[in-house]
C-alpha cells in the first residue's frame, strides 16, 4: 500500500486493504504507474486489465499471492 499511497500523494495510512480503487482517486494513468511500480519494486509483471480486476489493494494483493505461489 506504500507504492500506492505515493501514487495518490498519501500517506500509508489513508489507503485502507478494502477501499476500492477507484474511491482512493486511481484513474487509469495512475493503474499504469502502480503496475510499473509493482514491476519495479517486486519485479512482478501486472497489467492495469489486472488492477482493474481486483480493485482493492487487498484483492490485487490476493491476486498477486496467488500468481505467485
Amino acid at each position: 500500500m506504500h507504492a500506492l499511497a505515493a501514487l495518490l500523494g498519501t500517506q500509508p495510512s489513508a489507503v485502507t486493504a478494502h477501499a476500492k480503487f477507484t474511491d482512493l482517486g486511481l484513474d487509469s494513468l495512475l493503474a499504469v504507474a502502480l503496475t510499473r511500480r509493482l514491476h519495479v519494486d517486486l519485479d512482478i509483471s501486472l497489467t492495469p486489465a489486472e488492477v482493474w480486476a481486483h480493485p482493492s489493494p487487498a484483492e490485487l494483493a490476493g491476486h498477486i499471492d496467488s500468481s505467485l505461489g
